[in-house]
């Protein structure tokens, strides 16, 4: 386990999904499994302007890479990548990566899957979405709904 690349990332700018996704397979892999999250034009029925993310960076890389490691202990799975685009993201962009590498596909699209869900529900990471008509903020507590500003 401690051969194969763990990377928990944050980064202010464009994401390079290709670059960081090619280090984390290696000659045992035969699957790669990607998530990667865009911004969308609209939400339901608002048109988006553009997303706004914003961090408690030291937490949320700490958080992201226990992540890493629970997905370790629940799957066979090799390189994982984790990372998070923080600052103004425009429409069509990259906002969140996620990659796993594993021997097979099954474990891969597994465990990439999970890391997503839980990186979007536990890591310290906000979402600001910015409408013509005001801006909701979204955070990473699922039981707090979003507070309209």
């Amino acid at each position: 386990m401690d051969d194969y690349p763990s990377l928990a990332e944050l980064r202010h700018g464009p994401l390079d999904v290709e670059g960081f996704c090619a280090r984390l397979a290696g000659p045992a892999d035969g699957a790669l499994a990607r998530f990667e999250g865009r911004v969308r034009n609209q939400h339901q029925g608002r048109p988006t302007q553009y997303l706004q993310y914003e961090a408690y960076e030291a937490l949320a890389l700490r958080q992201m890479r226990e992540l890493i490691l629970a997905g370790r202990r629940q799957w066979p799975i090799h390189g994982v990548g984790l990372l998070h685009r923080l600052g103004r993201v425009e429409i069509g962009e990259a906002a969140v990566v996620v990659a796993v590498a594993a021997a097979h596909r099954a474990e891969a699209l597994a465990a990439c899957g999970w890391l997503i869900d839980q990186l979007k529900s536990e890591a310290a990471i906000w979402k600001k979405e910015v409408f013509s008509t005001g801006t909701v903020w979204h955070n990473a507590i699922p039981a707090q709904t979003a507070v309209e500003a």
